[in-house]
């Protein structure tokens, strides 16, 4: 069934969100002002997030909010279980953001337009970097909202940098659908290639406000990135070497703007070369923000503590983000095992990847075909549904 109202599809956002009271003011409004709701978790905020997006629950109905206590790397997971909410709530559209990400849009009408004009079960976001002034990277001035004005790339990133929106499509023909780390790409179903789609339009991105801000969030991406026997969390092996380097250059340095200004712009496309001062990089540019960033909550939230709950320990094998799947309970979030066929597919992938090339291009380009037909049934079922 589908979630049209009054002859205007329902779009959804999705979000997790860990220490990031700075920026949440301007991200609920933003979100509030786009999306009919929205569905977030929490992952061991200790700054005041959850007690902001607590509020802000209160207050907005279309907001609803989880808990995740488990340390770890669970991202796909948790966002996979999210959409697959959101789907079932009757959202056509799913949209995943960070609490750093801002969709380059005016108001609710671009929106729709945006995502009407992709024309298919996928659309993608590419993300246009960007840092505020000084004064806020120094911490002499407080990250405020409505935001006036950023000091930008002056082109959008790399092909692939952004976020991929899900049409609820692919629910139907996928149900187990999972989002590569990051939320970047779409994984209809084991073997499948990741996909992201057409460009659909840009995401401003700000991965750093404050030098303390984004040393707090490469410590944590870092312990994230990390399994409890001490190696990288698959797929991120190149993340972690990056922010390691990242987070030594930068505590080496605690008085170097122009530093952190350049890891906000150029980390995310050329990683650590950004401070090279042998790369030439585009000068940035000052825009005025023409994209909402309304404050839905003013007030500064106290920090909230909580414990972090020795849960999952079963998990320690784990390896692969298509081996666990996330369960929404009222107000928490738990990770489970994947079914035995789910994991004996993962296990056989990676095998196949590492030790039999031909093999793997061969399961893949089945997969490929495979995802094709089964989007071509679904498209066929609905319009038949129209008519």
């Amino acid at each position: 069934m589908t979630g049209l109202v009054q002859g205007r599809p329902v779009i959804a956002c999705i979000a997790m969100v860990r220490d990031e009271q700075d920026i949440l003011p301007g991200f609920l409004g933003h979100v509030s002002k786009l999306f009919d709701f929205a569905l977030f978790v929490d992952h061991l905020s200790a700054d005041g997030s959850f007690a902001k997006l607590d509020r802000a629950s209160a207050s907005w109905t279309g907001l609803q909010v989880w808990r995740l206590n488990a340390t770890g790397y669970w991202q796909s997971a948790v966002m996979a279980a999210l959409a697959q909410e959101a789907f079932r709530r009757g959202a056509d559209w799913v949209v995943p953001l960070d609490a750093d990400e801002f969709l380059g849009v005016a108001d609710r009408p671009e929106l729709e337009a945006i995502l009407s004009a992709a024309n298919g079960h996928v659309a993608f976001f590419r993300w246009r970097h960007a840092v505020p002034h000084d004064d806020v990277l120094e911490g002499r001035t407080p990250l405020s909202w409505p935001l006036r004005t950023l000091l930008v790339n002056p082109s959008p990133g790399k092909p692939g940098q952004g976020k991929v929106a899900v049409h609820r499509q692919i629910a139907e023909a996928f149900p187990h659908f999972l989002f590569s780390p990051g939320n970047q790409r779409l994984i209809p179903c084991p073997f499948a290639k990741p996909q992201t789609g057409p460009d659909a339009g840009i995401i401003w991105h700000l991965p750093v406000r404050t030098r303390r801000q984004f040393i707090g969030k490469l410590r944590r991406d870092l312990a994230s990135h990390t399994s409890r026997d001490g190696r990288a969390v698959p797929g991120m092996g190149f993340a972690r070497q990056v922010k390691q380097a990242l987070l030594e250059t930068l505590s080496k340095a605690p008085l170097d703007t122009d530093a952190l200004r350049k890891v906000a712009l150029g980390y995310w496309e050329i990683g650590l070369e950004c401070l090279s001062s042998t790369i030439e990089r585009p000068a940035a540019i000052q825009i005025s923000v023409d994209f909402v960033t309304s404050p839905f909550i003013a007030e500064t939230a106290a920090p909230h503590h909580e414990p972090v709950y020795a849960q999952n320990e079963f998990l320690s094998d784990v390896d692969n983000v298509s081996m666990v799947v996330a369960h929404l309970s009222e107000k928490h979030v738990v990770i489970h095992p994947a079914g035995r066929v789910s994991r004996i597919a993962a296990v056989a992938e990676i095998w196949l990847e590492k030790n039999l090339t031909p093999g793997f291009r061969l399961a893949r380009f089945l997969a490929g075909r495979w995802v094709s037909l089964r989007l071509a049934i679904s498209r066929r079922s609905r319009l038949r549904g129209r008519n």
